[in-house]
């Protein structure tokens, strides 16, 4: 039977990492709150100078920040980016919001959505209109995670931990520690690439122009789709559909398919007569769809259920060029997340590129 006096508080962020502003945020919600729901977004992104935690640590960071009895009133969630679509994501936010306000026995009414506008990326917190909305005040205005990312790309390991111990819970700074190193190689790798990137373009005379044309290519067996995985930065060992850069000399179906091909060796104009058109196009345009730069990407999709092609195509296809390996992953798996909570990581948007063509193919 629902109580209509018990609460639960919201709390949507990226975590990465998890520092004293936040456990601020969540000591006030348990305070107040019968109840804690803290949703962790991005969970399907690659791991990035963004990103560089999985949710299973993050989850540790959080979850050992505080007691026993505090653990007992938290429930911690990962859900993935929705970039092109609010609605949907608002919709993923409500079903897991919904979910547990069920299971605790709590009425709509008595959602709690915390946060605070900090600046643009804080606009989600319109989404929600049904919920209570909580203001918090920032009283840490000088601290941030993207800060704290920063003096991880620099700064030596006991130098680290001696500064920013004031800045961090020591939930946190158990898990940063335990592979620092490699969480700073990581970073100044990504940091390098960038560098590289604006060099090219330094002397670019309207940066504010400046996009990047890539082709993608879904490719459906039946209910798996084929995945790459990146052997190269950006997104080095992250899961993407074959895809690049768009030729000067080639119109957009000619370069999706040349990159599928280059990566994978399948040449679908082999199996023309057993395979459905290619004639389904979407273009996915968001500004903020990558980390390294405007990017718009021009993507195709076909689904194959000839089990005589499906069979010929696993035979011969080989990873080259930029795919390390190459993956048959089931629909399911990428909607989902496995039972740690974890989604699969996909290069950018490239989840969301598989999941609108498995609408429409």
């Amino acid at each position: 039977m629902k109580n209509k006096n018990k609460k639960i508080g919201v709390l949507i962020g990226r975590f990465q990492p998890f520092h004293n502003a936040h456990k601020e945020i969540i000591d006030e919600m348990l305070n107040n709150m019968d109840r804690v729901l803290i949703l962790v977004g991005s969970g399907d992104r690659h791991l990035s100078f963004k990103n560089p935690f999985r949710f299973t640590e993050i989850k540790k960071m959080i979850i050992n920040a505080f007691d026993e009895k505090q653990r007992e009133r938290m429930n911690i969630i990962s859900i993935p980016d929705y970039l092109c679509n609010d609605d949907e994501w608002a919709d993923k936010v409500h079903e897991e919001i919904y979910s547990y306000a069920f299971d605790c026995d709590i009425f709509e009414d008595n959602i709690y959505l915390y946060g605070h506008n900090k600046d643009e990326s804080s606009y989600y917190l319109n989404l929600f209109p049904k919920y209570n909305l909580s203001h918090v005040d920032n009283k840490h205005d000088n601290l941030s995670s993207t800060d704290i990312r920063d003096k991880m790309s620099y700064l030596m390991k006991d130098v680290f931990k001696e500064y920013m111990i004031q800045f961090i819970p020591e939930s946190t700074m158990e898990v940063i520690m335990e592979r620092y190193e490699e969480l700073q190689n990581f970073l100044k790798e990504e940091e390098n690439y960038l560098k590289q990137e604006e060099q090219k373009f330094s002397k670019y005379p309207y940066p504010d122009t400046l996009n990047f044309v890539t082709v993608d290519f879904v490719l459906f067996l039946n209910n798996e789709v084929l995945c790459i995985k990146r052997k190269f930065n950006p997104g080095k060992d992250a899961l993407a559909v074959p895809g690049g850069f768009l030729n000067n000399n080639e119109n957009s179906l000619t370069g999706a398919l040349r990159e599928l091909r280059e990566e994978t060796g399948i040449d679908l104009n082999l199996y023309k007569r057993n395979i459905p058109m290619i004639d389904e196009k979407l273009i996915f345009d968001h500004p903020k769809r990558s980390l390294y730069g405007r990017r718009l990407s021009i993507v195709y999709g076909v689904r194959i259920r000839d089990p005589q092609v499906i069979a010929k195509i696993k035979k011969i296809v080989k990873a080259s060029d930029d795919a390390k390996s190459i993956e048959f992953i089931d629909i399911e798996k990428i909607e989902t997340p496995d039972k740690n909570g974890e989604y699969l990581k996909f290069f950018d948007d490239h989840r969301e590129l598989i999941l609108e063509f498995n609408y429409i193919v």
